[in-house]
């Protein structure tokens, strides 16, 4: 049994690891289908993960619980934490989420007005907290000025009785996008149009000058009636530091906060940010939805092609379902353009806003040109036909009825000119015959200068020089030949003369047959 390709190895393992333990043995039985010995390579790769797993998180544990003892952080392993605990109306009930910042509840409203689920973000406590302080202020600003269906929206917000300030959001019981689309098998349109609403959102945001720069799939959750909400502005940016309430928050020296799995080059390098992170990340998203991989943009290279990472890669995983071939097909043309218009390392080169980003997949789906590049006429035309099946028929069948009948008077008019120069071929064989039967009948005249036998000639004596004068004459023009010559005979006949009638006879057929 040959050896495996590392490479290989290494890309069907990272998938399996990404994926919950109860749907490992069904991917890897697909993705390993007949290759036993790449199957048993990414199982002892897996038992080694799972072994190390144990030690490892018991090492976490234990950092953990130190760190609880000296910041007193409610969210760390080990420390006390607020389930049960009342903030105003609301009643924490479980931890659902924790970040660098924060910490997420579950909470219902307690007060018996009305039964309310949300989501209650704490700040967590740490020693120096003064940065996140001031960014957890600039999030509740930030999400004070965004209404739009597709954000989760901020409800209250205050500080608790020991001083920690918290923020009160709306409560989306939902999936990250990835593995909504995973659980429901969404095909590639599905995933489109689910994708446009996260780009409405944060163009929405972009509206408000708000950056959110933190786009990744734990903070764009489906929820179960298929709408998409995009959460967390922890990170997020004012475009202008003096805009609207003038706050912008702040970030500790030399510390880039952002997430660099999804992270633009400009994130990663420093520079500024601006709408175009945003799209750029709004590519990365969509480029792990449809490929089931995260793209890999260097700074100075050209933004990698969604069709050739499927065609790289077995099913599976988070990608959209059916073979690697259909659906490299599938994302081949206008979804590799519009990935890589929105992956470009430069962004000056990005599409203009995350608003064209949208329009260019909604015009996808509706076989429109995109923006991302020109077009052109047999292309346009064959998005119509796509667009419109009946009118594309019908109009079909005018040009086949049109075609047909202008085909039909190239026809008729190729047949009345071969008629016409037919009867104009007929009209000048007449008229070659008619003058040479004239220049026969003159030689017989024995009045005429140089008739055949002078003055005693006759019409029987002239026939033999007309038929002659008939063969040079008419060389190149056997049908009028043969004509002459048939009358030459019936002459011939008529004075007796049946041998030389019947040799001009034979001669008129042989004319005939050629």
């Amino acid at each position: 049994m040959n050896a495996p390709d590392p490479g290989l190895v290494d890309r069907v393992f990272c998938r399996a690891l990404a994926l919950a333990s109860a749907r490992r043995g069904r991917f890897l039985a697909l993705a390993c289908r007949g290759d036993p010995a790449l199957g048993a390579a990414v199982e002892r790769l897996l038992q080694a993960e799972q072994a190390s797993r144990a030690a490892f998180d018991a090492g976490i544990a234990e950092n953990r619980r130190r760190l609880a003892a000296i910041t007193g952080d409610a969210g760390a392993a080990g420390a006390p934490t607020r389930e049960g605990q009342r903030l105003g109306p609301f009643r924490l009930l479980q931890r659902i989420g924790a970040g660098g910042m924060a910490v997420v509840y579950l909470a219902e409203r307690d007060d018996g007005a009305f039964h309310q689920r949300v989501a209650i973000k704490l700040l967590r406590h740490n020693v120096d907290a003064g940065d996140d302080i001031a960014r957890f202020d600039a999030e509740r600003r930030i999400l004070s000025r965004l209404r739009h269906p597709n954000i989760a929206r901020l409800m209250d917000g205050g500080t608790t009785p020991d001083g920690v300030p918290y923020l009160v959001t709306e409560y989306v019981d939902g999936y990250p996008i990835t593995e909504y689309c995973a659980t429901h098998r969404l095909d590639v349109e599905a995933r489109l149009d689910l994708f446009a609403q996260v780009a409405d959102a944060v163009h929405h945001a972009h509206q408000a000058l708000v950056v959110h720069r933190d786009l990744k799939p734990s903070n764009v959750l489906v929820a179960r009636d298929g709408r998409v909400a995009l959460l967390d502005f922890g990170i997020a940016k004012l475009v202008e530091p003096n805009a609207a309430d003038g706050v912008q928050p702040a970030t500790r020296t030399g510390v880039r906060v952002m997430t660099p799995e999804y992270a633009s080059p400009e994130q990663r390098s420093g520079d500024a940010v601006t709408t175009a992170t945003d799209v750029f990340q709004l590519g990365a998203l969509l480029f792990e939805l449809l490929t089931g991989v995260r793209p890999l943009v260097a700074a100075d290279g050209a933004p990698p092609r969604a069709s050739a990472a499927v065609a790289r890669n077995p099913p599976g995983g988070a990608r959209p379902p059916g073979s690697s071939l259909t659906l490299s097909r599938r994302l081949r043309g206008d979804i590799d353009v519009i990935l890589q218009a929105a992956l470009q390392p430069d962004p000056a080169r990005r599409p203009a806003s995350a608003a064209a980003f949208a329009s260019d997949l909604r015009a996808h789906l509706a076989h429109r040109p995109i923006s991302a590049r020109p077009e052109g006429i047999g292309a346009s035309l064959w998005r119509l036909a796509r667009r419109r099946p009946l009118s594309a028929v019908l109009s079909g069948v005018a040009v086949l009825l049109l075609a047909g009948w202008l085909a039909s008077l190239h026809w008729l008019s190729l047949e009345l000119s071969r008629e016409r120069d037919l009867a104009q071929s007929e009209a000048a064989r007449a008229a070659r015959a008619y003058q040479l039967l004239l220049d026969i009948f003159g030689r017989a005249d024995p009045l005429a200068q140089g008739s055949a036998g002078g003055r005693g000639a006759t019409v029987w004596d002239a026939l033999d020089t007309s038929a002659a004068s008939a063969r040079a004459t008419l060389r190149d023009d056997p049908g009028t030949l043969a004509d002459i010559l048939a009358s030459l005979a019936r002459l011939q006949r008529a004075a007796g003369r049946l041998d030389a009638a019947r040799g001009l006879l034979l001669e008129t057929v042989a004319l005939r047959e050629r």
